[in-house]
C-alpha cells in the first residue's frame, strides 16, 4: 500500500505551525510531514525538535537538506539528535543543493554530486562507528573524530535522496534508503527506477531496500470543470509539473504511479495559488485524498 505524506514550511507564529503539525497527526491518514530546509522559513531541525515534543506518531522528514550549508559532521549530529527527540521518527532527506539557497550566501556549488557522495560516507561512519573516525576525502577530512552519541534508530535514521539526473540516481542506488524525486511522467519514473536498481545491484545492495517515493505539487478543487489560475506564480510550466483537479482525478493519476512501483507520495499543497477560492477547505480535500490510500 502506498503511503501518503505532506510537505509544508513553517513561518512565525510558531504556535500556528505546531497546531498545523498536530492536525496532520490527528487526521490519521498521513505517514509523515516533510519540511523544507530553506533560509526563508523556520530552521528545519529546530522545528522538528519542537514538533517531536508535541506529537507521538507522525514522522518528520527534511525535504531536503544539503551538505554545503550543513557540514556532514553537523548534519550527522543534528539528525541523531532529532532521531532521539522523536524516538525514531526522522527521515533525513538530502540533496545536492539548490543554487538559490547557496550562491547568494557565498557557498560554493561546484561538484555537488561528488560532495554529497563523500558526505554520506562521513555521516554513515559517524553513525555506525565504535571508534574515533579518520577520513581523508577530497572535500572533508576527519582526524580522530569522536561521535559518542549513537542513533536511536539502529544504524541511523533512513536517508532519502532527492534525485532526478543520472549521476544522482546512481547515488540513490549506492547510498540511499529512499528516493524522493519531483513529479515526472510515469514512463520516466519507471526508467529512473531501473537506473537505481542497476546502481544498487552494482554496489551489492538489494534494490527492494530502497523506498520509491514521489514529491508532486498538487492543487485540489471540488469542481471538475474548474481550470487553474494562470499567473506569474502558477504559469503553464508549473502546471505541467503539477497534479490539478478533483480528488478523484488526482487519485487516478497517483494510482498510475502506485502501479508503476511508487511506495510513498509526499504532497505539496499548491491549491491556494492554483484555485484561490478553494484555499479555505483545501485541507479537507487533501485529507480526503490521503484517506483513499489509508
Amino acid at each position: 500500500m502506498m503511503r501518503i505524506s505532506v510537505a509544508t514550511g513553517l513561518t512565525p507564529p510558531v504556535d500556528r505551525g505546531m497546531a498545523e503539525l498536530r492536525a496532520y497527526e490527528r487526521a490519521g491518514c498521513y505517514d509523515a510531514v516533510f519540511l523544507p530546509d530553506d533560509p526563508e522559513i523556520l530552521d528545519v531541525f529546530a522545528t522538528m525538535a519542537a514538533a517531536g515534543m508535541v506529537t507521538e506518531r507522525i514522522r518528520f522528514g527534511t525535504a531536503v537538506s544539503d551538505v554545503i550549508r550543513r557540514h556532514p559532521v553537523l548534519l550527522a549530529h543534528q539528525a541523531v539528535t532529532i532521531d532521539h527527540l522523536t524516538r525514531g521518527r526522522l527521515i533525513l532527506g538530502v540533496g545536492a543543493g539548490k543554487a538559490e539557497n547557496l550562491l547568494p550566501y557565498g557557498f560554493d556549488l561546484a561538484r555537488p554530486v561528488d560532495r554529497l557522495a563523500e558526505a554520506l560516507t562521513v555521516v554513515r561512519k559517524l553513525w555506525r562507528g565504535t571508534e574515533p573516525v579518520d577520513f581523508d576525502g577530497e572535500f572533508y577530512q576527519l582526524r580522530g573524530a569522536e561521535s559518542a552519541l549513537r542513533p536511536y534508530t539502529p544504524g541511523g535514521p533512513p536517508v532519502w535522496i532527492g534525485a532526478q539526473g543520472a549521476l544522482m540516481l546512481d547515488l540513490v542506488g549506492q547510498h540511499a534508503d529512499g528516493w524522493l524525486p519531483a513529479l515526472m511522467p510515469v514512463d520516466a519514473y519507471e526508467d529512473a527506477m531501473d537506473e537505481i536498481d542497476d546502481a544498487a545491484l552494482a554496489a551489492g545492495r538489494n534494490p527492494s531496500s530502497i523506498t520509491r517515493a514521489l514529491f508532486p505539487v498538487i492543487a485540489l478543487t471540488d469542481d471538475r470543470d474548474q481550470r487553474p489560475v494562470t499567473d506569474l506564480t502558477f504559469d503553464k510550466r508549473t502546471q505541467a509539473s503539477a497534479m490539478c483537479g478533483t480528488v478523484d482525478q488526482v487519485e487516478e493519476r497517483l494510482r498510475a504511479y502506485e502501479k508503476a512501483g511508487c511506495e510513498h507520495v509526499v504532497m505539496v499543497n499548491l491549491t491556494p495559488v492554483a484555485y484561490p477560492d478553494q484555499a479555505a477547505h483545501a485541507g479537507g480535500l487533501f485529507d480526503t485524498l490521503a484517506s483513499r490510500f489509508a
